[in-house]
């Protein structure tokens, strides 16, 4: 087995050759600079060396040129294999020096190999014959050859260096440039953000105070419509036929609509508006009371409701309780006209989150409308056929955002629909 030493600073391009050589059956050693690989070829000389020439300590001219001056080892075949100096005069001077063979990098393996065994061999294009003596210049000669082109590969190299840092300046010039731009264009998003918030903010604040100033104001006319109805038919009592009588009960009707509508309007403005009082909530303790206490639950006898243990809760009581008045009133009045309405208030674990539900098998409705379910004044059902102002459920919706939470509705027509929401983290004796 032929012993190749190789001299290679580069970690893994002499991983790579011990590799490939050994791959090819040879018995290889290896150094990472001129000086370590000649005191290992004299300590055991090998067959063949293979050197790179830009190294460490010792360069692979100089350890040629050792290698050709050393008794014991000049008549050791040399081959360079490199990839810095590869110019026709690196290689004149290399073969200049005693070496064999002048190969570039990267070689591919098979050919390398062919080169190593030619030389091993004595083979030149398929001919059996000695690599020509050559006759070793001066150590003045070797000298001026040897740092002329160093000099000229340095200055290549320094060359390349100062084109590598001007170009990466000019990449760091663009490149602050752009980052420049991109701050100017976030703090002008950022103040156009904080602008366009602070204008949504004084419009929600002016429509609720608006809202809540037009609902005060409905009151006073609404009273003395109802008053003056009252006391016009007072006055004609015993000369009103059923017709005139009829008008009259739909004034108060229209009157008792208009009212509660704003009552409504009235409650939806305070919860855009009114800070956040948390307290621990017993959830089943506050449902029950809302179910003792709720008119429109006591008037349906029929209706079977469920209350499940519920999770409790850090929230506002005052708040929540509308949400579990108006979900399950809602629950109650589209479920009444069921033969046996059953309703169902519960709660469940979600990815560490509870989640607390109105359940019911009333009329349900679209799954594709459900996105106006929260909105004030839409309704997915005639008022004619369900009474209410269409407030409810944008009052549930804003009341479990102020609470960091969502709300949303699952139903198919006929089927029952189902009321979720979660709560966000509301800490003790915070107001927002």
């Amino acid at each position: 087995m032929k012993h190749i030493l190789v001299a290679e600073d580069d970690n893994q391009g002499r991983y790579l050759l011990e590799i490939v050589l050994r791959g090819f059956g040879f018995e290889v050693e290896s150094a990472a600079n001129g000086k370590d690989a000649l005191d290992l070829a004299r300590k055991r000389t090998p067959d063949l060396i293979v050197s790179d020439i830009l190294m460490p300590v010792m360069d692979g001219f100089s350890f040629c040129r050792e290698v050709r001056l050393d008794e014991s080892l000049r008549e050791t075949p040399f081959v360079f294999y490199t990839a810095t100096y590869t110019e026709e005069e690196d290689e004149r001077f290399a073969l200049s020096l005693g070496a064999n063979r002048f190969i570039r990098k990267p070689a591919d393996p098979e050919v390398f190999v062919r080169e190593i065994e030619a030389v091993l061999t004595g083979l030149r294009e398929g001919v059996a014959e000695p690599d020509e003596p050559r006759e070793l210049a001066s150590a003045d000669q070797f000298l001026e050859l040897h740092d002329t082109l160093v000099t000229k590969k340095l200055e290549k190299k320094i060359d390349q260096l100062r084109e590598a840092n001007e170009a990466l300046e000019r990449e760091l010039v663009a490149r602050k440039r752009l980052e420049d731009e991109l701050k100017n264009l976030n703090a002008n998003l950022e103040r156009r953000v904080v602008e366009r918030t602070r204008q949504l903010q004084n419009a929600n604040r002016e429509l609720e105070a608006f809202a809540h100033s037009v609902s005060h104001d409905l009151r006073a006319p609404l009273r003395a419509i109802d008053g003056y109805a009252d006391v016009l038919r007072s006055s004609l009592e015993g000369q009103l036929n059923e017709t005139s009588l009829g008008f009259f009960k739909g004034i108060q009707q229209g009157v008792s609509r208009m009212s509660a509508l704003i009552e409504s309007l009235l409650s939806l403005s305070r919860a855009g508006r009114q800070g956040l009082r948390p307290s621990r909530i017993d959830m089943t303790k506050l449902v029950q009371s809302v179910l003792d206490e709720d008119p429109a639950v006591q008037a349906n006898e029929k209706a079977k409701i469920t209350l499940e243990p519920l999770t409790p809760a850090i929230a506002d009581e005052t708040l929540l309780r509308q949400v579990w008045s108006n979900l399950i009133g809602n629950a109650v009045k589209f479920s009444r006209d069921i033969a046996r309405p059953e309703i169902t208030v519960g709660s469940r674990e979600e990815t560490g989150t509870a989640v607390y539900f109105v359940r019911d098998n009333g009329v349900g409705f679209d799954p594709g409308q459900s996105g106006r379910l929260f909105k004030a004044f839409q309704r997915l059902h005639p008022a004619l056929e369900f009474e209410g102002t269409g407030i409810g459920l944008a009052l549930c919706s804003r009341i479990i955002e102020r609470h960091g939470g969502r709300i949303w509705a699952e139903a198919s027509p006929n089927e029952g629909a189902t009321f979720s929401f979660t709560l966000g983290d509301v800490e003790l004796g915070n107001e927002s």
